[in-house]
């Protein structure tokens, strides 16, 4: 068997007409690989001497004990989900949605499907507003729990009272099982 210095000969004759494309490429590979390994040291670097001890009220413009306020201006997604977050373990067979929405006589659509796509449970719930104006909703879907944990999605949107299509939807995968 060659030494293992031999080995590379080949290698090294065939890159030498090439030493300044190679030493380049190595060092653009060397900094992608650090950049993502440096990035949030230099963010945290940064912050730190942006804030340098101050309070963070003075950056939200809020005085202290005040509350943030959303600003009217930007648009709110017409429904938006408080529970259950992504890759919620719901154990049992009853699954409890809750979020606030701007929909159509206030109707958001609920749906339960397991991996495979199929439909375990389906309901509607309404919020307390109507739209124009937003408002909170909680429902509840009802379902036979698997033996053991599945990857299953939770479907919640919006249906168009004109042609019944979907208009909105949120997708949550949830682990279902007992």
């Amino acid at each position: 068997m060659p030494a293992p210095s031999s080995n590379w000969r080949p290698l090294a004759a065939l890159l030498r007409p090439m030493l300044g494309r190679v030493a380049l490429f190595a060092a653009v590979l060397a900094a992608g690989s650090a950049l993502p390994l440096a990035g949030p040291q230099l963010l945290r670097a940064f912050i730190d001497r942006a804030v340098a001890g101050r309070s963070l009220d003075e950056f939200w413009d809020v005085g202290p004990g005040q509350a943030l306020k959303r600003d009217p201006a930007v648009r709110l997604a017409p429904i938006s989900l408080v529970d259950p977050g992504p890759g919620t373990l719901v154990r049992g067979g009853r699954l409890v949605v809750k979020g606030e929405a701007c929909v159509h006589e206030g109707n958001v659509s609920l749906r339960l499907r397991d991996g495979g796509g199929r439909v375990m449970a389906q309901g509607y719930t309404t919020t307390a507003t109507a739209a124009p104006g937003r408002g909170p909703f909680s429902g509840a879907l009802t379902f036979t729990a698997p033996g053991q944990a599945q990857r299953w999605t939770l479907e919640v949107f919006e249906v168009s009272a004109a042609d019944g299509s979907i208009v909105y939807a949120v997708h949550v995968p949830v682990w279902v099982g007992r």
